[in-house]
C-alpha cells in the first residue's frame, strides 16, 4: 500500500517537473493533503488526469510518451495496476478497458472536484490571511512594548 502511493507520487512528481507550466488547481487539491480519506484513490485520479492532459493521443487512442522517462515511468505507474498497458515500449501505451472507465469516471467527477479545490484553495487563503493577521498584530505589540520601553527610559 505505501509503495503503491510512493510509485503514483513519484510519477506525479516526475510528470510534474517534465512539464513545469502544467497548472491544474484540481491535481494540486487533490495531491495537497496527506491527511485526507482515500489518499491513494485521489493520487491515482491525479495521476490520470495528468497522463489523460498532458501525454499526446493519436487517433487510434494510442498514448505517446515520446520515450521521455517521466512520462514512460508515469504510463508505468498506470501499468502497474492494470490501466494502461505498452504497445511498444517505451514509446506507445493504450488505456485499459478498467483504465478508460477510470479515466470516464474522472472526467465526470471534474466538476465536482473543481468545487472541492476552489474551497480547498478558499480556506487556505483565509487561513493565511489569519495568520497573517495574528502576525500583523504581534508585531504591533512588539512595537508597542519597545516605544513603551523608550518612553519609560527616557529622562523627564
Amino acid at each position: 500500500m505505501i509503495e503503491r502511493k510512493t510509485n503514483l507520487l513519484e510519477a506525479i512528481d516526475g510528470l510534474a517537473d517534465d512539464c513545469p507550466n502544467y497548472q491544474n488547481e484540481v491535481v494540486r487539491f487533490l495531491i495537497s493533503d496527506e491527511r485526507v480519506a482515500g489518499r491513494e484513490e485521489r493520487l491515482l485520479e491525479a495521476l490520470v488526469m495528468m497522463v489523460d492532459q498532458l501525454l499526446q493521443r493519436r487517433d487510434n487512442q494510442e498514448v505517446d510518451t515520446l520515450g521521455m522517462s517521466a512520462r514512460t515511468e508515469a504510463v508505468q505507474a498506470l501499468a502497474d495496476l492494470g490501466l494502461m498497458e505498452f504497445i511498444h515500449y517505451p514509446r506507445f501505451a493504450k488505456w485499459t478497458d478498467r483504465g478508460l472507465a477510470l479515466l470516464a469516471e474522472t472526467t465526470r467527477q471534474q466538476p465536482i472536484r473543481r468545487a472541492e479545490a476552489a474551497n480547498w484553495t478558499r480556506r487556505n487563503t483565509i487561513r493565511w490571511a489569519k495568520r497573517g493577521a495574528i502576525g500583523v498584530c504581534i508585531a504591533g505589540g512588539f512595537i508597542l512594548v519597545l516605544w513603551l520601553a523608550m518612553i519609560a527610559a527616557s529622562p523627564h
